[in-house]
């Protein structure tokens, strides 16, 4: 098969694969530069898991376009990703893996400054796959980020200890109600702190003895709970950690809303405030809310974070159409540009209203005119630092159209404003577009 066919049917496969789990969709460009095996299951026969950390640094290079001076530092990451008991050489080359976004974004960390319990926060150097006692096994985290914590004028060492999540929440949305947690896995001790910690959690409960199982009669994410516990007991059990203060966080990317996530969202706080009761004795702090990709934590290359944009929750700009009350987005994440009065993206209206037609979306296949359906455009205003949301008349009209142009922009929590643009004119509102549109 030629290389040509075979990228057209990676891309055939992904697109089924995206009919269902919609976080695929943008994977769909890389379809190109990764066989479907790997961006699905991440195997592949013709590698070798001989001496990987330069193969995959290669690849990494020339897929999300890094620059080869970085590569070392990322071959050094890649290497010490490998020494944990995850599986991490399999991981690492899936398109959807925590462990591939973690690397990403931390891999050459360029400082890192966040309040933390009303203290500052300030990370310096990182390192991968950090493991700590758990009874009778180690837990392994992402990664740790060692630093300085400073809080009313007192500056001390300090670590925050992460666990990376990026596709876990909703590969869990087809939940299994139970998870294993075994004592001849962990000791009965664990068991115990699982009942203790787990106490005060709604609809979730420890059920058999030696052999028992956390399960949840609601869509919840068991394994992070799991985790997360798991996580506090080896950290507060590790005395060669050196750091005065140490804090442990999740970090995940809110690409899309479910029930699982968003469950786990008041669990996770619920269980911090059961876990600082004791982590005050060893100055271990749970954060009770979790670090967010693309808003905390920002890629340092330009192509992973483009490529990572589509998931993360900055705001975008770029054009967009609303065809039967359904917006059809072209988003792009914002680029910082000095000089520029406003900062778009460079596709057009014409242009997209084409790919939607090719892409066969029904009315745009019905109607040849672009101009048929209500359309828009978000730009960035650099000078008064607000978004503008540009619309015709139609839209501008509608409280539910702004509502949804706004939740798929990622403006919530961005100043932005609506206005008219006197270009854009729909059926609805010219009438000359209604008579001269050709219905196909």
């Amino acid at each position: 098969m030629s290389d040509e066919k075979m990228m057209k049917e990676n891309h055939k496969k992904l697109e089924e694969v995206a009919k269902t789990k919609a976080y695929y969709r943008s994977f769909l460009p890389m379809s190109k530069m990764f066989p479907y095996e790997l961006c699905v299951n991440g195997k592949s026969d013709s590698l070798s898991f001989l001496d990987l950390a330069p193969r995959y640094a290669k690849v990494y290079s020339s897929v999300f376009r890094i620059d080869e001076s970085f590569l070392p530092k990322l071959e050094a990451a890649i290497r010490e990703s490998f020494k944990g008991a995850g599986r991490n050489e399999q991981a690492l080359l899936k398109l959807n893996s925590s462990a591939l976004c973690f690397l990403l974004h931390f891999y050459r960390l360029n400082g890192l400054r966040m309040e933390i319990d009303g203290g500052i926060f300030e990370g310096k150097k990182v390192a991968f796959e950090d493991q700590h006692p758990v009874f009778n096994s180690p837990a392994n985290l992402d990664g740790r980020i060692d630093g300085t914590y400073t809080k009313a004028g007192e500056t001390v060492e300090a670590s925050l200890f992460l666990e990376g999540k990026f596709c876990e929440f909703y590969e869990a949305g087809e939940f299994k109600a139970r998870k294993g947690i075994y004592e001849k896995d962990f000791g009965k001790p664990y068991l115990d702190f699982f009942r203790k910690y787990l106490a005060g959690i709604p609809d979730i409960a420890i059920e058999g003895g030696q052999r028992a199982w956390l399960t949840a009669n609601r869509p919840a994410y068991l394994e992070g709970l799991k985790q997360m516990i798991a996580h506090f007991i080896g950290i507060s059990n590790d005395g060669n950690i050196k750091a005065k203060r140490k804090f442990l966080a999740l970090v995940d990317y809110p690409f899309e809303e479910c029930d699982v996530r968003t469950n786990f969202e008041k669990d996770l706080e619920i269980l911090a405030k059961s876990l600082n009761r004791d982590g005050k004795k060893n100055d271990l702090y749970v954060l009770p809310k979790a670090l967010h990709y693309g808003k905390d934590i920002v890629c340092p290359d330009m192509g992973a974070r483009f490529f990572y944009s589509e998931f993360d929750t900055m705001p975008k700009v770029g054009p967009f159409f609303y065809i039967d009350e359904k917006i059809h987005a072209a988003k792009s994440v914002m680029r910082p540009i000095k000089g520029d009065e406003f900062v778009d993206s460079d596709i057009s209206h014409f242009d997209f209203y084409e790919k939607l037609r090719k892409d066969g979306v029904k009315g745009a296949t019905e109607h040849t005119d672009y101009g048929y359906f209500p359309r828009g455009r978000v730009l960035f205003d650099v000078k008064n630092l607000i978004y503008k949301v540009y619309v015709d008349q139609c839209l501008l009209k509608s409280v539910e159209a702004k509502e949804r142009i706004a939740k798929e922009y990622c403006l919530k929590d961005a100043r932005f404003e609506f206005d008219v643009d006197e270009h854009y004119r729909c059926a609805g509102c010219d009438e000359t577009i209604r008579e001269n549109d050709r219905y196909i």
